[in-house]
């Protein structure tokens, strides 16, 4: 059934109220509202990023004050441990920036508002945006209403409110729905409508380039079939001019959102798209920690951990971990995605 445009806009109001409400109370319920406890939001993994954030607003720069214990020696090989200011490595720098803009339009760089506003801000953009796709994509306001509700039913969805940044969520799905409209017609895909879908790969490949990449590929795979497929219709040559005004201008904003980050990488650490987040998560994660606790998690300067020093000082422990942790991964992608596995088989099946 198709919705009247001012129907469309009441229903993506109701949506916003709902959710906000929802997340408020969630706010709530784990005290980040109370003045006596709402400075345990400087424990989340959001906290990083709007640091970052407020010295940008505030004049300081892409820089930090804080780090993980396991770059302090980094940091010290780079000649920049004792620098006043440190110059930021931890991870790319799209939620840094926005964050930034937040505090400028808000005139305020306190936690609350880098944190709790920002990500009540994505947070509830997010579901809005999956009410969006997903009418857009069924055509019926009630599937829209159940994505929603699956996923706001869903614990794990609300570490993306108060522990994660949740603007990789709305970036996402903001992307999946430009996507979807590219490729319902790629020959209308307008030159406007080009620059969006690319500013959204280069936001979501600057938010998380372990999303962004893929999709990025993804996309430059299937504009190279749809140019040879067009080629062989009206030749490679005239092909390649109509993709160049569509694919190229989007091509061409994702190089341009991207530049100046791969400039400051270069000029900061000698690679365009450096991040110092692998240096500290390879010791911690599935290939060395296999996401437990052990010795090699930590670190001090000097004293760089390797694969090579663990194997030679406790082989036994890596091989235990690097063999048990298959099934612990598996067991918690079950128990965290049953309800999306579900639905997964039945709209396969």
């Amino acid at each position: 059934m198709r919705l009247l445009p001012s129907r469309r806009w009441i229903e993506l109001a109701i949506c916003a109220l709902v959710v906000t409400l929802v997340a408020l109370n969630a706010f709530r319920r784990m005290d980040y509202l109370s003045p006596q406890s709402v400075h345990h939001i400087r424990m989340t993994d959001a906290s990083r990023s709007a640091l970052v954030g407020r010295n940008l607003a505030e004049g300081r720069g892409y820089t930090t004050e804080d780090m993980p214990a396991s770059l302090l020696d980094f940091y010290d090989t780079r000649g920049k441990l004792h620098d006043e200011h440190w110059v930021n490595a931890d991870r790319f720098p799209f939620s840094a920036f926005a964050t930034a803009a937040l505090f400028s339009v808000t005139r305020s760089t306190s936690f609350e508002v880098g944190i709790l506003v920002y990500n009540l801000l994505c947070f509830t953009g997010f579901c809005v945006a999956l009410f969006w796709l997903t009418r857009r994509v069924w055509g019926e306001s009630w599937s829209a209403m159940l994505a929603v509700s699956v996923a706001l039913l869903h614990p794990y969805t609300y570490i993306f409110l108060y522990l994660k940044d949740a603007d990789m969520l709305l970036l996402v799905t903001l992307l999946l729905g430009w996507l979807h409209r590219y490729f319902e017609a790629p020959e209308k895909l307008s030159k406007k409508a080009a620059v969006v879908l690319g500013t959204l790969l280069a936001w979501t490949f600057l938010a998380r380039p372990n999303l962004g990449a893929p999709i990025i590929l993804f996309f430059v795979v299937m504009a190279l079939r749809l140019w040879w497929r067009r080629g062989k219709l009206i030749g490679k040559g005239a092909a390649l001019r109509e993709h160049l005004l569509r694919e190229g201008v989007a091509g061409l904003a994702i190089f341009l959102w991207i530049l100046p980050f791969m400039i400051h990488s270069m000029s900061q650490w000698g690679s365009p798209l450096f991040s110092a987040n692998n240096l500290y998560q390879l010791p911690l994660g599935t290939r060395f920690g296999m996401g437990t606790d052990t010795w090699w998690k930590y670190t001090e300067p000097g004293h760089p951990i390797t694969l090579g020093v663990i194997a030679s000082q406790d082989l036994g422990t890596l091989i235990s971990k690097f063999t048990s942790s298959w099934l612990a991964t598996i067991k918690s992608i079950v128990g965290a995605y049953a309800i999306e596995l579900v639905f997964a088989v039945v709209m396969l099946a």
